[in-house]
């Protein structure tokens, strides 16, 4: 949610986008406001979806950062910075997350108090025995 709780951003498991603005009445969620759904580009600004290999749209985990959002993609580990109207850009990721298999990339992302993104792979790398978590620096 954007906008003290007014608006929203959503993902699609095959590098779709939603925006939409949420209806109140009286202090109380009465409908929803959509866009149409929108297709993400890659950073030579074509969709995803009109590239010839099909695995490069995984998307999977969203983040709201400094005016935009942050997006994760698995098979082709990496995260994606989307702001309006801009090419989007790549996020470089620890080189230990190629490991992770090709539908074992970051799952789920989030910003913590300072913006740094942080990123959780939906399996373990290599023999950790626990999950890595990576923070941007």
């Amino acid at each position: 949610m954007r906008d003290g709780g007014e608006t929203f951003v959503a993902i699609g498991d095959n590098a779709q986008v939603l925006d939409g603005r949420f209806q109140r009445e009286n202090g109380r969620l009465t409908g929803v406001v959509r866009a149409p759904i929108g297709a993400l580009q890659d950073v030579d600004g074509v969709a995803f979806f009109r590239k010839p290999q099909n695995t490069l749209g995984d998307s999977e985990g969203l983040a709201l950062i400094d005016g935009g959002y942050a997006i994760s993609f698995e098979r082709d580990h990496r995260v994606m910075i989307y702001r309006d109207g801009a090419v989007p850009k790549r996020v470089e990721l620890p080189r230990d997350i190629q490991s992770a298999g090709e539908n074992g990339g970051v799952e789920a992302l989030a910003v913590d108090a300072m913006g740094r993104l942080i990123a959780i792979p939906e399996t373990r790398t290599g023999r950790a025995n626990g999950f890595p978590v990576w923070r941007q620096t």
